[in-house]
């Protein structure tokens, strides 16, 4: 993905919106309006002519076209935000069903994979296709079946040995806590289907053992004889390299154990967890602002590090936001020392965050700009003394909706616009085209669940609410 004629990234020198001020806020939300329209309408024209040639590669929700139907099944349910009211919206939400009905119809039923097992319809082409079909709706026993029997194999499954390398499967892209994800997506869609009961109570199992093995590896690390990290919760990834990043590691485990409205069994966690979400804070202010890919430092590393979801800052932006959330774990634990982690990590996100890959959400601007649009929302929700103020609450906001409407400039999206926009919107900057154009981790499909997400805020201060 990367592209040796591009910078890592570009100084920052985006304009940010008064976000007080209410006809800029209108503007805002009709260039984000228009931008989910547009995009849109590209992503389902690339599924259209997938369909007609037969091309489609529903197999996987990272790169394939099932993300895709992941993605135009969210904006649904987004539709009265993102959309006004009327006969043209009718027509487009008409054609976004059908786009997601089209690549439904072609999934196949579960094949297996190369590589170690995997355990996440994220990149599993076992789980992929049933848990899309679930989704939307379907109710095949055997689609059920296939991920419950995963969610039970998951339990017991030990590290893998795959090229000469031991993969462990503790993460969201393979492993367990992206079948932690597929219940609780499931159970927000169909909470009372009983065809789902099963796996729905296979949840505090899962996410105990996905917590045990965070004791007992943080133990591992420090019984080697590594300097303490102020981590007791620890997750290998590979090896003996343990990754800190949302999709790959400790930021994204945290996340969704603070998510989750199923599990009973983590409050005696709470203390354990908030050491090492302070450890993380340690970290972060001791790397200007920065998250490294992992501990021990991976030979990859780069310098500066890399700034993104899957590895780096935003993984940390993004679980202060899943923190802010669940008010019982951050009105009991949170730190200041978790603020000052949060403003270093912003800044440097912003300073930092204009990636010359481009507009993708694992990867790229969109999704960096998100989590500071989840931070300036959850601000309320922190204890008095750790509490933002107004001022750096607006700042967040400015900042993530500026990112994103920049976004706008890069590839896929880009090439749908005059030439003179794109001219004024790239401020001199080029960006790189994404390896699968239209995909929901890499792609335009992804920036805009960004921009659809990013509806919300300005929506909801217009409407007076």
């Amino acid at each position: 993905m990367t592209d040796p004629q591009l910078p890592q990234y570009y100084e920052n020198d985006l304009e940010l919106i008064d976000v007080n001020d209410a006809a800029a806020l209108r503007s805002v939300l009709e260039d984000l309006r228009s931008a989910v329209k547009i995009g849109t309408e590209l992503v389902l024209a690339h599924v259209h002519k997938a369909t007609l040639s037969d091309t489609q590669s529903p197999t996987s929700l990272y790169t394939g076209d099932l993300g895709i139907a992941l993605a135009l099944l969210r904006l649904e349910r987004q539709a009265e935000h993102c959309f006004p009211t009327g006969p043209a919206t009718d027509q487009l939400l008409q054609e976004v069903r059908a786009g997601i009905e089209s690549i439904v119809a072609l999934t196949a039923r579960p094949t297996d994979q190369d590589g170690p097992e995997r355990f996440s319809p994220i990149s599993s082409t076992v789980l992929g296709p049933p848990f899309v079909r679930l989704l939307v709706g379907g109710r095949d026993d055997a689609d059920v079946a296939t991920l419950q029997d995963a969610l039970d194999r998951s339990l017991v499954k030990g590290p893998e040995v795959y090229k000469d390398r031991l993969f462990y499967v503790h993460e969201m892209f393979v492993g367990r806590t992206g079948m932690l994800w597929t219940a609780l997506e499931l159970k927000k869609l169909h909470p009372q289907n009983t065809a789902f009961t099963h796996l729905y109570e296979s949840v505090d199992k899962l996410t105990d053992v996905i917590l045990q093995d965070g004791y007992k590896e943080g133990k591992l690390y420090l019984e080697k004889g590594n300097a303490d990290v102020g981590m007791p919760l620890m997750w290998r990834w590979f090896d003996d390299y343990h990754a800190l990043g949302f999709v790959h590691g400790n930021t994204g485990i945290l996340s969704f154990f603070l998510s989750s409205p199923l599990t009973k069994s983590l409050q005696p966690a709470y203390p354990t967890m908030a050491t090492t979400i302070t450890g993380l804070s340690a970290h972060v202010l001791a790397n200007a602002g920065h998250l490294a890919m992992s501990i021990p430092p991976h030979a990859a590393t780069r310098t500066p590090p890399l700034l993104q979801i899957c590895h780096g800052t935003p993984s940390f932006t993004l679980l202060l936001a899943f923190v802010q959330r669940n008010r019982a774990f951050a009105s009991t634990v949170w730190q200041p020392a978790w603020t000052d982690a949060l403003r270093a990590a912003a800044e440097t996100t912003w300073t930092q965050g204009l990636l010359g890959k481009g507009i993708s959400l694992c990867h790229g601007i969109t999704g960096n700009a998100l989590p500071l649009l989840m931070l300036a929302d959850g601000a309320a929700y922190l204890p008095g003394p750790a509490a933002l103020s107004d001022a750096e609450t607006d700042t967040l906001l400015a900042r993530g909706l500026s990112m994103l409407l920049h976004a706008r400039a890069c590839p896929p999206f880009a090439e749908a616009m005059e030439a003179d926009e794109v001219t004024a919107l790239a401020r001199g900057k080029t960006y790189r085209a994404p390896d699968r154009p239209f995909s929901l981790w890499e792609g335009l499909a992804g920036a805009v669940a960004a921009w659809a997400e990013a509806c919300l805020q300005p929506y909801m201060f217009l409407a007076g609410r």
